[in-house]
């Protein structure tokens, strides 16, 4: 399966759903009013850094600038 995936999508697998997850996430920091931590329980963060750190990683940034830079509320 991960062969066939990665012929036709250029990625692994896990690295597709980290992506497709990334943009979940992204979505959510810009166009939702509920918290962050609210917005960690919901993809299943063990903690509010674990997703900080997931943030960091995928956007270079922290879930708190990512919404300041879109003039919303943390």
């Amino acid at each position: 399966f991960g062969v066939k995936f990665k012929e036709v999508f250029g990625i692994s697998p896990y690295q597709w759903l980290i992506s497709r997850r990334s943009e979940r996430i992204y979505y959510r920091l810009v166009y939702s009013n509920h918290s962050l931590k609210e917005i960690s329980e919901e993809f299943r963060f063990g903690s509010v850094q674990h997703f900080n750190d997931f943030c960091k990683k995928q956007f270079g940034t922290t879930p708190g600038q990512i919404r300041q830079a879109k003039g919303l509320p943390n």
